[in-house]
């Protein structure tokens, strides 16, 4: 859609649904003063609003607002960087993959950008049996390997949701297609990863935005399963996992039933202690056989510290209380959520706790917060140095989760920092750096192909690669859209 028709659809086309295109909808003489004033483009995913007028009466002046951000993170988004809006017909078609036959292809006449390391300019990507060989300026390509020509595209590591149920649950409303949550309150034992439903619809819908990996988490309970990290590509549930266990995901205890579950969790962790001092005692040769408890056998790792604990938890109060908790019990943790993390960075910092923060794109946790205390909180959270990355928690639109640090960016966050939230950062803190996160040979190919930043809406997806397996950005949504642009083709606007 052109960028000036993109503006009318929620401007003076809406006037003209509603029959009052002669009074609001465009600023002309005689309508009524309807306006808004933003620091740079409206469709600028790092431009904010700073005034609200309404019939000639200003509703919002933002510098008048309580805000959650520092002169620092101020004075980083008072002036956002341009974007140029491509038109329409200068849009470049999606990337043709059809000369990719094996498992050896390289990307050329690229503008790279590997997060690790400087961008350049115009590169060339060399990829074969999954992984990443070279990247540079002047890479020398085999004479019998396919090549893919990206010129005028950017491409990025391949996007990462560091949160969501993304191919665990495919319907909302209907819970038969809910596989994140089981009844019990305690069930270490679980992992996400079993329950992936390769040929969910919103995989596509996901890998079209750029996501090419994401980690899924079980929901309910106390104790909730273990997290899973997959690839957004694969023929079956295995060959889309490529870590079954992440970390531990925990629900921490609510107001009303605190105590009681607080001591519950307490009890699950020593006995797994002591199971676990059991069953090395067995391995050595000491003691008596031990049986093998799933439950226990599970929690092992983490009793140890040698796994994350992801704690979900959002206000000031309960993410104190989980510092406090990670530090008596000695466990290895990362909060998760952490809506009100930006009230007690210093402690999180000095705590060297990691954070997956998300959604940005939501009400402030208290009603007394600033209102943009979730767009602040990543720009707190960078200023004060504390490690962090950025998730959707939403199956339905993971591939938000760029545009999620795009706000971050209009509040403080500054770009580099966005871009890294949603690749290099979530790998560390997810421990799977080695493997993705940027571009740098000996990783997988996992990669974004853009006509833009991935963190701005205007910029269009034209190719994905998962694993070293190319991949059009198509979904459900995409063949719709073509199916009902026919519509338009049809005198009778009856369907072929």
């Amino acid at each position: 859609l052109p960028p000036e028709s993109a503006l009318s659809l929620v401007t003076l086309n809406a006037a003209r649904e509603l029959g009052l295109a002669d009074q609001i909808g465009s600023i002309e003489v005689g309508k009524q003063a309807d306006f808004a004033i933003f620091n740079g483009h409206p469709l600028n995913t790092f431009a904010r609003c700073e005034v609200t007028v309404i019939a000639g009466q200003p509703y919002f002046i933002r510098e008048q607002q309580p805000t959650a951000m520092t002169p620092v993170g101020q004075s980083i988004s008072a002036r956002p960087r341009e974007v140029t809006l491509i038109p329409s017909e200068q849009r470049r078609a999606n990337v043709d993959w059809s000369v990719v036959a094996g498992g050896r292809f390289a990307i050329v006449n690229a503008a790279i950008h590997p997060v690790e390391g400087p961008d350049i300019a115009t590169g060339t990507i060399l990829c074969e049996a999954g992984r990443i060989i070279a990247v540079g300026a002047d890479v020398a390509i085999p004479a019998d390997c396919p090549v893919v020509d990206v010129a005028g595209l950017h491409v990025y590591p391949g996007l990462i949701d560091a949160g969501t149920t993304v191919g665990i649950t495919e319907i909302g409303k209907v819970v038969e297609t809910h596989d994140y949550e089981e009844a019990g309150l305690f069930q270490p034992d679980l992992q996400a990863g079993v329950a992936v439903n390769p040929d969910s619809e919103l995989i596509p819908v996901a890998r079209a935005g750029g996501i090419t990996s994401a980690l899924i988490r079980p929901r309910g309970g106390v104790i909730s399963g273990q997290a899973s990290f997959i690839q957004l590509g694969g023929w079956t549930a295995p060959e889309m996992v490529r870590v079954a266990a992440v970390g531990l995901q925990i629900q921490w205890p609510g107001v009303h039933d605190q105590r009681e579950r607080f001591e519950q969790l307490q009890e699950w962790l020593k006995i797994a202690r002591a199971y676990d001092a059991a069953r090395t005692q067995a391995a050595e040769g000491q003691g008596l056989p031990h049986i093998v408890d799933p439950r226990y056998e599970a929690l092992r790792p983490y009793v140890r510290g040698e796994l994350p604990v992801l704690v979900e938890a959002h206000s000031r109060q309960h993410l104190s209380e989980v510092l406090a908790f990670a530090k008596a019990e000695k466990l290895k943790v990362v909060l998760c959520g952490a809506a009100d993390a930006w009230k007690l960075a210093s402690e999180i910092r000095d705590a060297g706790v990691p954070v997956i923060v998300g959604p940005v794109m939501q009400s402030p946790h208290s009603e007394f917060d600033p209102y943009d205390a979730p767009y602040a909180n990543p720009g707190r959270l960078h200023e004060a140095g504390v490690k962090f990355c950025i998730r959707s928690d939403n199956p339905t639109n993971s591939r938000n989760a760029p545009f999620e640090a795009g706000m971050a960016v209009a509040f403080g966050l500054p770009e580099e920092a966005a871009l890294r939230s949603v690749t290099l950062s979530a790998a560390e803190i997810l421990g799977v750096a080695a493997e993705t996160g940027s571009i740098r040979p000996g990783k997988r190919a996992d990669l974004v192909i853009l006509d833009g930043s991935p963190l701005q809406v205007t910029s269009q997806v034209k190719g994905v690669v998962v694993n070293g397996q190319p991949f059009a950005p198509e979904s459900r949504q995409t063949r719709f859209y073509e199916k009902y642009r026919q519509r338009l083709a049809q005198p009778t606007g009856m369907a072929p």
